[in-house]
This record gives C-alpha cells, sequence and structure tokens, in this order.
C-alpha cells in the first residue's frame, strides 16, 4: 500500500495529491467538504502534509460552503493527524477522509 500522503499516477505519468482527483468534476476533498456542508457540518477542518503545497493552495483559494480550519503538517500516520486536529474537533464530529485506502 503507498505511504500516507501518496500522490495517484495517472495515465501519462502524471503525479497528483490523492485529495485533489478528480471525481465527475470534482475534487475528492472538494467533495467531502461539499458533502458535509450539505449533511449539516458548520464548521470543518482540514490537515495537509508539506509534501503537496498544492493541496493547501487549493483549500485556502476556493470559496468553501462552511468555514474552514487548515492545518499543514508531516503526520507521520492517520492516527497522529487525527490527535493533530484534536483543537479543531468539537462535539460532535464527522471524520471524512480522501487519503485512505481499503481492501473489501
Amino acid at each position: 500500500m503507498p505511504p500516507v500522503g501518496a500522490a495517484v499516477w495517472l495515465r501519462g505519468g502524471i503525479a497528483i495529491p490523492k485529495p485533489l482527483v478528480k471525481v465527475d468534476g470534482r475534487t475528492l476533498v472538494g467533495r467531502a467538504l461539499e458533502e458535509a456542508a450539505a449533511a449539516g457540518a458548520q464548521r470543518g477542518a482540514v490537515i495537509t502534509t508539506p509534501v503537496f503545497p498544492e493541496v493547501a493552495e487549493y483549500i485556502k483559494g476556493n470559496v468553501w460552503p462552511l468555514p474552514i480550519d487548515l492545518l499543514v503538517w508531516d503526520s507521520p500516520n492517520s492516527l497522529e493527524s487525527l490527535l493533530a486536529l484534536k483543537p479543531y474537533l468539537y462535539t460532535p464530529f464527522l471524520l471524512l477522509t480522501v487519503d485512505a485506502a481499503s481492501i473489501l
């Protein structure tokens, strides 16, 4: 399995950070934020790695349907990312990820 934060390699050798991969014209991170807002979320918190600064630039450079707290941090694993987000989490909260792989 690729490391956390790895890019997705598409045909032609183009590397795109997974949160910025588009499905049906929407980035994975954009879709997660928009759907969370549509479901009633009042605030979002996003953590991204400094390895792909374009993800933070994308978050900062767009208008979202809810306020976003952005944390750029080089976390060694997903659990550390969740712990780093603790100051931004309010009860109740919903955890969404666009950087996970599942084997069914």
